[in-house]
């Protein structure tokens, strides 16, 4: 009973496995670069950046700082 149950046990994670691999985050960015023209100091200056989720599960954005 016990081999059968690990058997078993086994043969659903090597099932399952590929696809878990096959579901991934993708961003997809239009124009990921953006170039200023000279800005004054002081003078605060916006630009949106469009982010397409083409991957099929949620796509998570952390850590997002400028270079």
């Amino acid at each position: 009973m016990k081999k059968k149950t690990i058997m078993m046990v086994f043969l659903l994670i090597a099932l399952a496995f590929p696809f878990m691999a096959l579901a991934q985050q993708k961003a997809e960015i239009a124009n990921p670069v953006f170039t200023f023209d000279p800005v004054p100091e002081g003078v605060h200056i916006d630009h949106t950046f469009i982010v397409k989720n083409t991957g099929d599960t949620v796509l998570t954005i952390e850590k997002v700082s400028p270079p």
